[in-house]
């Protein structure tokens, strides 16, 4: 998963404010407060927009749809849902996913996720191969096809 330069800006930017508070958590904060961001909830779970969309996502171009599926408790990790939870975020992904949406998730282990509280990303792409990539210190595409 990639941004370009622009939303990459967007990203760091917003992740830097959710780090000022180490008690604080963005993604209550945006259930609680945030009501624009919110598409869909049930009793459990809620799908908010996310705040900074991937360009790119398995070297496809999204298409701007990037959604996540966050559970209105806290939670850490998905071993900690009780089972009405469980349910319940799997009926919401495999709604989206008949949609065409793609169902990704870091672990709590993984150095690239940004938030502590769980949280699923529903991203679509728009199946428009990437032609090439520069690395350089950040993911820019050259051109896509």
């Amino acid at each position: 998963m990639h941004h370009f330069r622009k939303t990459r800006k967007q990203y760091k930017t917003a992740n830097a404010r959710d780090s000022k508070s180490p008690k604080f958590c963005g993604l209550c904060d945006a259930i609680a407060r945030d009501s624009d961001l919110i598409i869909y909830q049930n009793e459990t779970m809620v799908v908010i927009r996310n705040r900074v969309a991937y360009d790119m996502f398995e070297g496809l171009r999204t298409t701007g749809e990037h959604y996540m599926v966050i559970p209105k408790r806290h939670r850490v990790m998905l071993t900690e849902f009780d089972d009405q939870e469980q349910r319940d975020m799997f009926s919401m992904i495999a709604q989206y996913e008949a949609q065409g949406f793609s169902v990704y998730a870091r672990s709590i282990e993984n150095i690239n996720r940004s938030q502590e509280h769980q949280h699923t990303h529903l991203i679509q792409t728009s199946n428009k191969k990437t032609r090439a990539i520069v690395y350089v210190n950040r993911p820019h595409v050259l051109r896509v096809i």
